[in-house]
């Protein structure tokens, strides 16, 4: 069966992944292929076994950074000019008409857990706010 790229021009390092991987993941005639080309070029098992510590060991770093950038996100809030920015252009923000940095849903899944509640609070408040002085300029003109 032919790959493209084929697997004898594949890069080392892509070899070694799909060498290592599951049935999952790839299909099991260039698991296969990619074994064969590794033996040619002489990485031994050992070799790759060092490769695939050394990735995990970066995956590991790199879940660690991710956990604590979550965990530094929950203290981070809106200034007051920014607060002030959503406050007034909130109708267009729901309306979608307007996008300013990450939407409320964003907020949460990236665990910006205060900037989501002040978001929230004067999309809400903004939004009423434009409502009842609508509600005021059309009663009283």
């Amino acid at each position: 069966m032919e790959f493209k790229p084929p697997v004898s021009e594949r890069e080392t390092d892509e070899l070694i992944a799909i060498a290592n991987s599951t049935k999952d993941d790839w299909q099991q005639e260039i698991i296969v292929q990619s074994k064969v080309e590794l033996n040619k070029r002489g990485i031994s098992k050992e070799i790759q076994e060092d490769h695939l510590a050394i990735w995990r060991k970066e995956a590991e770093e790199n879940e660690r950074q991710y956990k604590l950038k979550l965990e530094q996100n929950t203290q981070l809030s809106y200034s007051l000019l920014k607060m002030i920015f959503i406050f007034l252009i909130s109708p267009a923000i729901l309306l979608g008409k307007v996008s300013m940095g990450y939407s409320y849903t964003q907020l949460k899944q990236e665990n910006y857990l205060i900037m989501a509640r002040q978001r929230l609070f004067l999309l809400i408040f903004g939004a009423l706010s434009y409502l009842i002085c609508f509600y005021i300029f059309v009663h009283y003109s």
